[in-house]
């Protein structure tokens, strides 16, 4: 959100745009968590269910309701950087044939399910706006016009593009190997078990300590996971320019 209230001075003359900028952003933020995310862990439930261990499934986890999706630390990320983390998944191990390689494959679905839904929300907005794909910049408004219509089609654009960020920043982010983040499920197996107790316990902490290392060194401009989305939607952006022959 510092973001979009830094680029105010570029709408000094266009207060309506900028009021539309910041519901799409707003807008982005709420989809991610009551939509994306409980979809992500609905993804992961349903192979916990499939590997063996119906508890999650019993007790109403795989569901899409928000209640049982929402992370608060989680949902600070996405307004803040634009990257966040569903609830923990919660499985037993010991009912899994193969606890390593089951845990391994449940991480990485919910990593998968959000690049997946980056590349749909992705090129919904290239299909929306074709031309200056990537740029929320004053040079697109050429495309739009100064009334209500306008504002909303600006609104869309600007809740599908900063969705896609933070779909695939989501999915960078949790390839971390640190717990409640997926690919903490795919390391869980390998700790001694009083070691896996005292992560479950202090996962609250944990997601701070994650939020903080985010806030400062991650999701800054010139961090590794900004830098890395940026090189990856530099990617998709010409591969949307030759799509549609710009």
């Amino acid at each position: 959100m510092y973001r979009i209230v830094q680029l105010y001075e570029a709408y000094t003359d266009l207060p309506h745009f900028y009021v539309a900028l910041v519901i799409g952003f707003i807008l982005s933020s709420v989809i991610f968590n009551f939509l994306i995310n409980p979809l992500h862990n609905y993804v992961k439930y349903t192979l916990i269910n499939r590997f063996g261990d119906v508890t999650g499934v019993r007790d109403g986890l795989r569901s899409i309701n928000p209640r049982y999706n929402l992370h608060l630390v989680g949902v600070l990320l996405s307004l803040f950087l634009n990257m966040g983390f569903a609830a923990p998944s919660y499985f037993d191990t010991h009912e899994f044939k193969k606890p390593r390689l089951y845990s391994f494959v449940i991480a990485i679905s919910g990593v998968l399910t959000y690049l997946c839904c980056f590349g749909v929300v992705y090129f919904s907005c290239a299909s929306l706006m074709q031309n200056n794909v990537l740029d929320l910049g004053l040079n697109s408004f050429w495309t739009v016009n100064n009334n209500f219509g306008g504002y909303a089609y600006y609104a869309v654009y600007a809740m599908l593009h900063y969705l896609a960020i933070c779909c695939l920043n989501s999915a960078l982010l949790n390839l971390i190997p640190a717990f409640p983040l997926d690919m903490g499920d795919a390391l869980y197996e390998w700790f001694p078990l009083n070691w896996q107790d005292a992560l479950r316990n202090s996962e609250l902490i944990i997601s701070f300590v994650i939020f903080v290392i985010s806030f400062f060194l991650l999701g800054q401009t010139g961090g590794v996971i900004s830098n890395t989305s940026s090189s990856i939607m530099d990617i998709f952006d010409s591969a949307v320019r030759v799509l549609y022959g710009k």
